[in-house]
């Protein structure tokens, strides 16, 4: 259970499992702290170590619930149905735990906000069978299954981008709600020098997120060596995520005199995207909202063994408008030295393509996400009233 809460309102954050479910709650709860200090922002995560790692940084309060993942093998499926069963009565525990706690002059008033992902999913519908105000944001171009079962019940609906199938969920647009620590915090210069590079030359930030990306760790392991021109004069920020990747990485860098900072997760991004003047991502929807905020020229390669592609459909509005490049991960880091390296390769070459598409992001980028999501939440009214 989280520590006692004696404010006038209560925010309830689900979702979890991943930082790409964790890190727009975040920016949200900071915004919270900041503009509505009557109000407590909970998270209920799962138990997985990356939420802990992320939220006890910031300092955050949280539930960690048993969720377990969906699944048609038998044995599985029996335990996803009991810890939905267990996560929905832990929920409807901590919510009476909350509203038994009031001020003299009102009661303690309970949103929540799903975050998406299957580790929302019981929080939501124990929150709509309670009669809690009930909103989803859902930051991904193609709204997942979780989603779109929470959606049915949620009486708001908030999407970062245009979503793919729109007909399946009404909703209302807002920004990227984007956390302080992934905003540059110092001039470029700065930013290096606090990583250890050279404060006179550029960076390009390789970056998986939260769980790193094996093949472009794989890739650069294999495009370094071949010791592509493009190159020269770059350092190298790279995020490889947990795994033996890092060491390897240090090696191959350190042999082709290239300086390297390699770490398998930052939690202070803003210092990474503050160095960097060109990335290779991942396009989840926080590294696409991240890339956009600071304004790095970004070459996104999206997950490729999501079925519904939906990474390729969060980068694609800002390729469209010119802002960053898209290509496609051919997992093999050979075939990689083509299908990314090439296009990486021009990237890094043409200076005046890079300031163009930085404009481009900048005019988009927008700091009140979080604020456009909590005006839009706290104004809502219970699903069953």
């Amino acid at each position: 259970m989280p520590v006692p809460i004696t404010t006038t309102g209560t925010l309830l954050l689900a979702g979890g499992g991943s930082g790409g479910h964790i890190a727009p709650g975040i920016a949200i709860a900071e915004t919270v702290r900041k503009s509505w200090p009557d109000i407590e922002p909970v998270f209920l995560c799962s138990q997985r170590p990356v939420d802990a790692s992320m939220l006890e940084h910031v300092g955050a309060n949280y539930t960690a619930l048993p969720a377990v993942p969906p699944s048609i093998r038998p044995g599985q499926a029996i335990k996803f149905l009991n810890s939905h069963r267990q996560c929905k009565r832990h929920v409807k525990q901590l919510i009476r735990q909350i509203q038994k706690q009031k001020t003299k002059e009102q009661e303690n008033r309970i949103w929540m906000l799903s975050l998406g992902g299957y580790v929302s999913v019981a929080p939501s519908l124990a929150a709509y069978a309670m009669g809690i105000p009930l909103a989803l944001l859902n930051l991904d171009a193609v709204p997942g299954k979780a989603n779109r079962l929470v959606a049915r019940k949620a009486s708001l609906v908030m999407a970062a981008l245009p979503l793919v199938a729109p007909e399946r969920l009404k909703h209302q647009v807002v920004s990227y709600p984007i956390r302080q620590v992934t905003r540059a915090p110092y001039a470029p210069e700065e930013c290096r020098r606090r990583l250890g590079l050279d404060a006179a030359k550029p960076v390009l930030l390789i970056t998986g997120a939260s769980q790193g990306a094996q093949s472009l760790n794989e890739f650069m392991a294999t495009w370094v060596k071949t010791q592509p021109p493009e190159l020269e004069g770059w350092q190298i920020a790279h995020l490889t995520g947990p795994g033996r990747h890092q060491d390897q990485l240090k090696q191959v860098y350190t042999a082709s005199g290239i300086q390297a900072h390699v770490m398998p997760f930052g939690h202070e991004m803003g210092l990474y995207w503050g160095a960097a003047d060109a990335a290779l991502s991942r396009a989840g929807a926080n590294s696409v909202g991240e890339a956009v905020m600071n304004g790095v020229p970004t070459l996104f390669a999206p997950y490729p063994f999501h079925r519904d592609q939906h990474q390729r459909h969060n980068a694609q509005p800002i390729v469209d408008a010119g802002g960053a490049c898209l290509a496609i991960d051919q997992v093999d880091p050979d075939s990689n030295c083509q299908a990314l390296g090439a296009p990486l390769g021009r990237l890094l070459a043409d200076e005046t393509a890079r300031y163009q598409m930085k404009q481009v992001l900048l005019e988009r980028s927008d700091p009140d996400g979080a604020t456009q999501v909590l005006e839009a939440l706290l104004d809502i009214d219970s699903p069953n009233s």
